[in-house]
């Protein structure tokens, strides 16, 4: 019988157990789209009021008013319109989602091109695809295929051309001179990413992306990789797509249709069953957390579907769904379900992801069922003068030991990481105003799971001038924020101005930024000032140039932070 102490640690079960069922088969929708006809790895350059730069253009078969999905490290992040194209570099904007948060600049991306939703039917008669990994179709190629689904390869086989070899290669360095002299340090990157398709002239590709990092300096003196070149892979597959679009997957990679299973060294294979069934597994194993070296004491399955309906000009619904069971060191250490829905219906889009997780019985110390994870975001468009967004985040870090083995001890006590989850609740707005001005504003609450810990506020206003005198697609934008963290509040500003050439060819990005915060446990007081300046080059079809400097001073300290890079496109 439960003692009448027990009585809140139910509750708090229930609730969980609750919030869970919810999560997984009521609220998770995302924003519907198009699975892609060409996939093209390009760099982010830089990000303005109305959109983004990317360093791939009409060379690489981007061409204006044609619709995208962008993925990062193997996730969807947005989906964007190409608003203009020039032969090396591109202007994208953001369908839906004003409050985008993209890579740092010099990311590497995958711009996933799809055909325009807005053209007129009928749909001109499919052809037979040349490419193994649809590089070389064009828009009128395909019917619409949703997000979740992988690209159609109707009549792929043995073609005329092969080893078509598409990839970039970026040398960089990052330089910082410090006044207090064990922060100096420098840090050099070489970053390579692309395909081999239609190897052989078959219907195989082969997919990589990685890099090369060396540090140096007393700044970086405690890294676990200072002063040694280190390699990182993030993907490295063959992958081959048959008639009926079902597909196979062998190597290391993040898979397309469940994001969260996260990296993979093995194999995936997905079965086309109809128009709305789709079903695969993904085994392997799991690479290292902290460095993604192979490791062979984590293998890992996931038995998954797939589900869609609706159609890509009217309402849209889309569902992934997952059950991963892992073991570590011989023993069951997790079992979870992995759930991506999604919704789209008129000016209403709908995203969530969720992750629940069961105590398997070995491994977990957790001792009943758990929403690890749900990112739920949503947006309704009411006209160009009003847009609201809201959502919420939860975050739990999944007892498992393989979790409490990566934990360096030296940090935090192994409990510390455990108790560090929260529900965060946000809501914003975008507001299209006259004369080029927008007016973003958000706000989130988040609630902390340590009873220990302050619940925090935080907000952030946004005001952006578009078509600057002298340069058409240039903007400027004021960011004013408030700081609040554990013993610690203030406020914080950045003013940056996005100017291109006409020509797209030259980017020019001045930047200013302030901070003022006070400690509460000893009253002191911090101000901090950064002021910048970045430029981008496009030499030609196959060459690109990035560079700038930062000065950062306050009362106690100064830093002058330098970098470049260099970018070769074949």
């Amino acid at each position: 019988m439960p003692r009448a102490d027990d009585a809140p640690r139910m509750a708090v079960a229930r609730r969980r157990r609750h919030a869970a069922l919810i999560a997984v088969g009521i609220l998770p929708w995302m924003t519907a789209v198009g699975w892609a006809d060409t996939s093209v790895t390009c760099e982010l350059l830089y990000q303005t009021a109305d959109g983004f730069y990317v360093d791939a253009g009409r060379s690489s078969g981007v061409t204006a008013g044609r619709h995208a999905e962008i993925e990062f490290e193997g996730e969807r992040i947005a989906r964007v319109v190409i608003a203009d194209a020039g032969e090396g570099s591109a202007f994208l904007t953001v369908v839906g989602e004003s409050d985008l948060q993209l890579p740092p600049r010099g990311a590497i991306v995958t711009l996933v091109l799809e055909g325009d939703p807005d053209l007129p039917a009928p749909v001109p008669p499919r052809r037979a695809s040349s490419s193994g990994t649809l590089k070389d179709r064009t828009a009128e190629d395909d019917d619409f295929v949703p997000l979740l689904a992988p690209p159609d390869m109707s009549e792929t086989g043995v073609t005329g051309t092969d080893n078509i070899f598409h990839g970039r290669m970026t040398f960089g360095n990052i330089f910082q001179f410090n006044e207090e002299d064990d922060l100096d340090f420098i840090r050099t990157r070489v970053n390579t990413t692309g395909t081999v398709e239609r190897i052989n002239g078959g219907p195989w590709a082969l997919e990589w992306s990685g890099d090369f990092t060396y540090r140096e300096g007393d700044g970086l003196a405690n890294h676990p990789h200072y002063q040694e070149v280190h390699p990182q892979v993030y993907r490295l597959s063959l992958y081959r797509r048959y008639d009926d679009r079902s597909n196979v997957r062998i190597g290391r990679f993040v898979p397309r249709e469940l994001p969260s299973v996260g990296f993979l060294d093995g194999f995936q294979g997905e079965k086309v069953l109809n128009e709305r069934w789709r079903v695969g597994t993904m085994v392997g194993f799991k690479p290292d957390r902290i460095d993604l070296a192979p490791r062979y004491d984590e293998p890992t399955i996931v038995p998954y579907g797939t589900f869609e309906a609706g159609d890509r000009r009217g309402t849209h619904y889309s569902a992934t769904t997952g059950f991963l069971g892992s073991y570590y060191e011989g023993d069951l250490d997790r079992l979870a379900i992995l759930t991506d829905q999604s919704l789209r219906w008129r000016n209403l889009s709908i995203f969530s992801s969720t992750e629940v997780d069961f105590d398997s019985g070995e491994g977990p110390t957790q001792e009943d069922v758990e929403l690890t994870r749900w990112d739920l975001t949503t947006s309704l468009g009411l006209g160009r003068l009003l847009t609201l967004r809201a959502g919420l985040d939860r975050y739990e870090r999944p007892d498992t030991e393989a979790e409490r083995d990566a934990i360096d001890l030296q940090i935090a006590p192994e409990q510390d990481f455990f108790e560090q989850g929260y529900w965060r609740y946000w809501a914003g707005a975008r507001h299209e105003l006259f004369w080029g001005f927008v007016l973003d504003e958000q706000v989130a609450y988040t609630v902390p799971d340590d009873d220990g810990q302050d619940e925090e506020t935080r907000w952030v206003v946004s005001l952006t001038k578009r078509r600057l005198p002298f340069f058409s697609r240039g903007s400027a934008t004021l960011n004013v924020y408030n700081l609040n963290g554990e013993s610690i509040e203030g406020y914080g500003s950045r003013f940056t101005a996005t100017l291109p050439t006409k020509d797209h060819r030259f980017i020019l990005e001045p930047s200013i930024a302030f901070q003022y915060g006070e400690f509460e446990i000893d009253d002191d007081f911090f101000d901090f000032t950064d002021v910048s300046i970045q430029g981008h080059w496009l030499g030609g079809e196959s060459w690109s140039f990035t560079g700038g400097m930062s000065y950062a001073f306050s009362e106690d300290d100064q830093r002058l932070s330098v970098n470049f890079s260099i970018t070769y496109r074949w």
